[in-house]
């Protein structure tokens, strides 16, 4: 009997914990698009709706959830002096399909509001650059999320 809790607790200190990686990759992707969605200067309830509505298409989260998860995310944010904290757990956690996914979900807000700002732009191309998402590809998802954006008015 012994034996068995042993192994077992070794094996816990050996085996990640997958429920963490999911919860540091939702926290960190959260931060990140709270700090889009203020990066202007104001969020207008269009941009709020969005966010909460890409942040739980995401992740499959209920509303509850996902308000826990932004409140979270905006904690996160205002505590953090850069995006390398969120940018690394990003690269660790996502392939590279899902880092496209996710610069799209970053200009679905962007343009939630119908007005791309000029910081939201610098911010995406940064965040963009640090997870590998060169300029073309970048470039390509922003015009379709807009083309989609102006079918869908």
């Amino acid at each position: 009997m012994i034996d068995r809790l042993r192994a077992f607790l070794a094996g816990l200190s050996r085996r990640p914990d997958e429920h963490q990686a999911d919860n540091d990759l939702r926290l960190a992707a959260a931060a990140i698009l709270i700090h889009l969605a203020d990066a202007d200067g104001t969020r207008d309830a269009r941009e709020t709706r969005r966010l909460h509505d890409v942040i739980a298409e995401a992740y499959g989260l209920t509303e509850a959830e996902t308000q826990a998860l932004v409140a979270r995310g905006a904690v996160a944010d205002s505590e953090s002096v850069d995006f390398y904290r969120f940018t690394r757990t990003l690269n660790r956690a996502l392939d590279r399909q899902a880092k496209q996914d996710f610069i799209a979900m970053m200009w679905d807000i962007a343009f939630a509001d119908r007005h791309l700002d000029e910081i939201e732009d610098a911010l995406i191309w940064r965040i963009a650059e640090l997870i590998g998402i060169d300029q073309a590809e970048r470039i390509a998802l922003k015009q379709q999320v807009a083309a989609r954006r102006e079918a869908g008015r």
